[in-house]
């Protein structure tokens, strides 16, 4: 298994399909991780780490999702949706927040239904080799995310980390049950490490939700440093006097929208040459992926 995360990780880092890699990588990963956590918590009866296998399976279903909404968010613009379809991507994450929340309810009912049993330490040992795939498969995703500015990945990787902070809670319910034969109020431990688990995945797909609402709605991007590259890009034109710059995130790209207050003498010939280059520049960095330019001049009062 960790050859395999191994091998995930450099494979991912190929800049071609780049997302679609990480995301059937995470698949695979966390179906492997889910199987070995649900197994393990029947076979021993302990039902904070079937929940913990629940939620990683989650994450594989989560990544089927993402996969979907990653292919349709690159599909080229149609006549009636002119700018793409790169909002499909906050739409995918929105279900992505939902599935989550519904989880972190079925963990903290379920979490009620089964007596208290003490775990062999090899569960310890079950856990750690979960632990070390799922934390490099976190790597890959946000190295990746970051990389190709996908939302998606970011997202996944966000959900992976949480799922990955719940089993170091099974370790710790697993390790506090084997004191419950001297104290026995510690057999509890298990029923409170699942109530803290669907606690903790609730909490996750909230702000998730609430983040993707605001951005299908055209919430405008704040990013200092992406403002800052226009603004650079338009200090090379002298004839421009002020301007009042708006950027859009469709997914994972941005639509810009301009509006350029110009020295009175400029002439439409020079308008038109002054477009074509700004429009050209902004669309040619590979950083800030602006791939539509909305562009309107007024002269100066």
């Amino acid at each position: 298994m960790l050859v395999f995360i191994f091998l995930c990780y450099n494979k991912c880092g190929d800049n071609m399909k780049i997302e679609k890699r990480c995301l059937i990588h995470s698949m695979i990963n966390n179906l492997l991780i889910s199987i070995i956590k649900v197994g393990g918590g029947i076979i021993f009866s302990l039902s904070s780490l079937f929940a913990d296998g629940m939620h990683t399976f989650v994450d594989f279903i989560t990544d089927i999702f993402a996969l979907i909404g990653a292919k349709i968010s690159k599909k080229r613009p149609t006549k009636i949706h002119p700018f793409g379809f790169g909002r499909i991507e906050y739409l995918t994450n929105l279900l992505i927040g939902m599935v989550i929340i519904f989880l972190g309810i079925f963990i903290l009912i379920s979490s009620f239904m089964k007596k208290p049993v003490i775990p062999p330490l090899i569960v310890i040992v079950l856990l750690l080799v979960v632990s070390i795939m799922k934390f490099v498969m976190i790597r890959v995703l946000v190295k990746n995310g970051e990389k190709i500015n996908s939302g998606i990945l970011l997202t996944a990787a966000k959900e992976s980390t949480t799922d990955l902070y719940s089993t170091i809670v099974v370790i710790i319910v697993v390790l506090v049950m084997q004191l419950s034969s001297t104290f026995e109020f510690l057999e509890y431990a298990d029923l409170v490490g699942s109530i803290f688990l669907s606690l903790l995945v609730i909490k996750t797909g909230i702000p998730i939700i609430k983040q993707n609402v605001m951005n299908l709605i055209g919430e405008a991007d704040i990013d200092k440093e992406h403002l800052k590259y226009i603004e650079d890009v338009l200090k090379e034109f002298k004839v421009i006097r002020d301007h009042k710059t708006q950027l859009i995130k469709y997914g994972s790209y941005y639509k810009v929208y301009l509006e350029l207050e110009l020295d009175p003498s400029t002439t439409l010939r020079q308008m038109y040459h002054l477009r074509e280059k700004i429009v050209s520049e902004l669309k040619n960095d590979k950083v800030v992926k602006i791939r539509y330019v909305n562009l309107d001049f007024k002269p100066e009062d």
